[in-house]
């Protein structure tokens, strides 16, 4: 979510309660975004600081279901030309669907299941 044009606010959502990126940012708040571009082979990459709340009920107010927010603040932006990343991806085309079916669910805590198709 873009909060103005330094600042973007991360809201993290339950997940697998496995949240070891916001655990490194506490340690060393250096955070960076790569965002690719892939019908062109650009990059736009991001850098600064990141600050994570921990708070829930204030991350809650703002983004509902929400657990913890993360504020990146950036300090350099670096735009990488057009054919620099070798994929190229286009929306264009339509899209193979496949079906696959689920042969078993294995509970591996009791926050983690595994999906085996």
């Amino acid at each position: 979510i873009v909060k103005d044009s330094k600042t973007l606010v991360l809201p993290e959502f339950a997940g697998n309660n496995h949240f070891n990126s916001l655990g490194n940012l506490i340690m060393d708040s250096r955070m960076g975004i790569t965002i690719p571009s892939f019908e062109d082979g650009g990059m736009l990459q991001l850098t600064g600081t990141a600050e994570v709340d921990l708070d829930h009920a204030a991350a809650a107010k703002t983004y509902p279901g929400a657990l913890r927010l993360t504020t990146f603040r950036i300090e350099q932006v670096n735009e990488v030309p057009e054919g620099s990343l070798p994929i190229r991806w286009s929306l264009e085309r339509e899209a193979e669907t496949r079906q696959v079916r689920v042969s078993s669910i294995v509970q591996q805590s009791p926050d983690v299941k595994s999906f085996h198709l």
